[in-house]
């Protein structure tokens, strides 16, 4: 982990869960310098919680904000401290 690397949370409101959002959220992550996880919450909005450097995270979220943003009725953004405890991204079921 880089020492200026942040965690980076997003959730995700809409339609957003059943139309491949986490696939999405997936293949969009892997192209970029990050670790973390998405995954479906019970309120049927999906969390995107991700570790890397501040501005990849911004561009991340907007990359898949985005791709499925015809999904998405509202998107909340939190930044806080990153822990290190991942070491790659992946779907959480």
């Amino acid at each position: 982990m880089n020492g200026n690397w942040v965690r980076h949370e997003t959730i995700f409101v809409g339609r957003v869960q059943g139309v491949g959002f986490r696939a999405t959220a997936l293949n969009i992550a892997r192209r970029y310098p990050v670790v973390g996880f998405v995954e479906n919450r019970p309120d049927g909005s999906v969390r995107l919680l991700v570790e890397g450097d501040p501005e990849t995270c911004r561009q991340l979220a907007y990359h898949i904000s985005d791709q499925m943003e015809d999904f998405i009725a509202e998107r909340t953004i939190e930044t806080s401290e990153a822990t290190g405890e991942f070491a790659s991204f992946d779907i959480r079921e």
